[in-house]
């Protein structure tokens, strides 16, 4: 990756989930572009050109 941000190559993020107890949260889940939300469940690989992460810590623990 440049240090603009922007890459040619195929990316791999991971996200840390806070899903331990002290968190509060029970799921955390990611959507790529506009696509639908999805269950985290361990690293993601970005290749299409535009393709960009949306990460978000999901659903409280009840």
């Amino acid at each position: 990756m440049n240090p603009s941000g922007w890459s040619n190559n195929t990316v791999i993020a991971t996200l840390t989930p806070g899903t331990d107890k002290q968190s509060g949260v029970k799921k955390s889940q990611y959507k790529i572009g506009n696509g639908a939300w999805t269950d985290y469940t361990g690293a993601v690989s970005l290749s299409a050109e535009g393709e960009y992460l949306r990460p978000f810590a999901g659903s409280g623990r009840q």
